[in-house]
Protein backbone atom coordinates (compact mmCIF):
# COMPACT_ATOMS: atom_id res chain seq x y z
CA UNK A 1 0.00 0.00 0.00
CA UNK A 2 1.53 2.93 -1.22
CA UNK A 3 1.33 6.85 1.23
CA UNK A 4 -1.15 7.85 -1.63
CA UNK A 5 -3.30 5.23 -0.43
CA UNK A 6 -2.93 5.53 3.03
CA UNK A 7 -3.83 8.75 3.51
CA UNK A 8 -6.81 9.08 1.15
CA UNK A 9 -8.02 5.57 1.69
CA UNK A 10 -11.74 6.86 3.05
CA UNK A 11 -11.95 10.34 1.02
CA UNK A 12 -10.10 12.31 3.30
CA UNK A 13 -6.64 12.60 5.08
CA UNK A 14 -5.38 10.17 7.81
CA UNK A 15 -4.04 11.67 10.42
CA UNK A 16 -3.14 10.80 14.50
CA UNK A 17 -2.33 13.67 16.77
CA UNK A 18 0.60 13.09 19.12
CA UNK A 19 -0.16 14.18 23.22
CA UNK A 20 1.91 17.17 22.66
CA UNK A 21 -0.46 18.26 19.28
CA UNK A 22 -3.10 17.52 22.34
CA UNK A 23 -1.68 19.33 24.43
CA UNK A 24 -1.07 22.31 21.88
CA UNK A 25 -4.62 22.02 21.13
CA UNK A 26 -5.97 22.15 24.63
CA UNK A 27 -4.41 25.30 25.26
CA UNK A 28 -5.54 27.18 22.38
CA UNK A 29 -8.86 25.80 23.09
CA UNK A 30 -8.95 27.22 26.44
CA UNK A 31 -7.59 30.67 24.80
CA UNK A 32 -10.83 31.38 22.87
CA UNK A 33 -13.76 31.48 22.76
CA UNK A 34 -15.93 28.13 21.57
CA UNK A 35 -19.06 27.78 19.82
CA UNK A 36 -20.99 25.50 22.50
CA UNK A 37 -23.70 22.76 21.42
CA UNK A 38 -25.92 21.18 23.80
CA UNK A 39 -27.14 17.81 23.32
CA UNK A 40 -30.87 17.70 23.84
CA UNK A 41 -31.86 15.46 26.66
CA UNK A 42 -33.12 12.12 24.67
CA UNK A 43 -30.01 12.15 22.56
CA UNK A 44 -27.48 12.72 25.60
CA UNK A 45 -26.89 9.06 25.71
CA UNK A 46 -26.53 8.30 21.55
CA UNK A 47 -28.00 7.51 19.15
CA UNK A 48 -27.74 10.77 18.12
CA UNK A 49 -30.19 12.58 15.44
CA UNK A 50 -29.62 13.36 12.20
CA UNK A 51 -31.02 17.27 13.34
CA UNK A 52 -27.95 16.95 16.07
CA UNK A 53 -25.21 16.07 13.75
CA UNK A 54 -25.80 18.38 11.21
CA UNK A 55 -25.80 21.28 13.26
CA UNK A 56 -22.43 20.06 15.13
CA UNK A 57 -21.20 19.69 11.56
CA UNK A 58 -22.19 22.93 10.75
CA UNK A 59 -20.25 24.37 13.32
CA UNK A 60 -17.00 22.24 12.82
CA UNK A 61 -17.22 23.33 9.06
CA UNK A 62 -16.86 27.10 10.51
CA UNK A 63 -14.53 26.15 13.54
CA UNK A 64 -11.79 23.84 14.32
CA UNK A 65 -12.52 23.31 17.91
CA UNK A 66 -15.64 23.08 19.76
CA UNK A 67 -17.36 21.56 22.88
CA UNK A 68 -20.66 19.82 23.03
CA UNK A 69 -22.34 19.44 26.74
CA UNK A 70 -24.73 17.53 28.26
CA UNK A 71 -23.31 14.35 27.30
CA UNK A 72 -24.43 10.96 29.34
CA UNK A 73 -25.93 13.15 31.96
CA UNK A 74 -26.78 9.84 33.74
CA UNK A 75 -23.41 8.27 34.08
CA UNK A 76 -20.14 10.18 33.94
CA UNK A 77 -18.27 7.12 33.20
CA UNK A 78 -19.46 7.20 30.01
CA UNK A 79 -18.89 10.49 28.74
CA UNK A 80 -15.62 9.45 26.95
CA UNK A 81 -17.04 6.65 25.27
CA UNK A 82 -19.83 8.12 24.16
CA UNK A 83 -17.73 11.70 22.88
CA UNK A 84 -15.73 8.90 20.96
CA UNK A 85 -18.69 7.66 19.40
CA UNK A 86 -20.30 11.28 18.85
CA UNK A 87 -16.94 12.05 16.81
CA UNK A 88 -17.10 8.70 14.96
CA UNK A 89 -20.41 9.69 13.87
CA UNK A 90 -19.24 13.18 12.85
CA UNK A 91 -16.47 12.00 10.96
CA UNK A 92 -19.26 10.15 8.29
CA UNK A 93 -21.40 13.45 8.76
CA UNK A 94 -18.37 16.02 8.06
CA UNK A 95 -16.17 14.04 5.21
CA UNK A 96 -12.86 14.79 7.61
CA UNK A 97 -11.08 13.78 10.94
CA UNK A 98 -12.66 14.75 14.13
CA UNK A 99 -10.81 13.76 17.31
CA UNK A 100 -11.79 14.43 21.22
CA UNK A 101 -9.16 16.36 22.73
CA UNK A 102 -10.49 16.95 26.34
CA UNK A 103 -13.22 16.12 28.42
CA UNK A 104 -14.61 18.04 31.52
CA UNK A 105 -17.55 16.62 33.62
CA UNK A 106 -20.42 16.10 30.92
CA UNK A 107 -18.42 18.11 28.27
CA UNK A 108 -16.26 17.13 25.32
CA UNK A 109 -13.96 19.12 23.70
CA UNK A 110 -13.47 18.23 19.75
CA UNK A 111 -11.22 19.09 16.82
CA UNK A 112 -11.52 18.77 12.91
CA UNK A 113 -8.92 20.49 10.90
CA UNK A 114 -9.68 22.17 8.14
CA UNK A 115 -8.09 22.98 4.92
CA UNK A 116 -5.15 22.95 4.32
CA UNK A 117 -5.39 26.28 2.70
CA UNK A 118 -7.54 27.90 5.06
CA UNK A 119 -6.02 31.15 7.58
CA UNK A 120 -7.76 30.35 10.29
CA UNK A 121 -6.73 26.73 10.44
CA UNK A 122 -4.26 26.07 13.57
CA UNK A 123 -1.01 24.76 12.88
CA UNK A 124 -0.04 22.02 14.67
CA UNK A 125 3.98 21.31 14.31
CA UNK A 126 5.81 17.98 14.18
CA UNK A 127 8.93 16.86 14.29
CA UNK A 128 7.92 13.13 12.40
CA UNK A 129 8.92 11.83 9.10
CA UNK A 130 8.83 8.74 7.96
CA UNK A 131 11.67 6.53 7.76
CA UNK A 132 13.67 8.83 9.53
CA UNK A 133 14.95 6.20 11.64
CA UNK A 134 17.11 3.65 10.59
CA UNK A 135 18.75 0.68 12.04
CA UNK A 136 22.63 0.21 11.96
CA UNK A 137 24.06 -2.31 9.88
CA UNK A 138 25.17 -5.44 12.68
CA UNK A 139 28.84 -5.87 12.56
CA UNK A 140 30.25 -8.81 11.37
CA UNK A 141 30.79 -11.88 13.36
CA UNK A 142 32.90 -14.67 13.74
CA UNK A 143 31.73 -17.46 15.83
CA UNK A 144 30.66 -15.07 18.46
CA UNK A 145 33.42 -12.57 18.06
CA UNK A 146 32.94 -8.98 16.40
CA UNK A 147 35.53 -8.74 13.44
CA UNK A 148 37.46 -5.67 13.39
CA UNK A 149 40.25 -4.51 10.48
CA UNK A 150 43.88 -4.17 10.76
CA UNK A 151 43.08 -0.59 12.82
CA UNK A 152 40.62 -2.34 15.12
CA UNK A 153 37.29 -0.54 13.69
CA UNK A 154 34.55 -2.96 13.67
CA UNK A 155 34.04 -4.23 9.79
CA UNK A 156 29.59 -3.51 9.23
CA UNK A 157 27.47 -5.46 6.35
Amino acid sequence: MSTEDAEESDGYEMFALSPRQITALRKEAKKRKLPTVTLPPDENQGPFGPDTLAAIAAILRQHEVMQVRGISRDNIKDVREIAEQLAFNLEGETDRMVALIAKKGFAATLYCPMEDDDPRRIKLFTSFRPNQWKPRPRALRDSGLIMKDRDGNIIRM
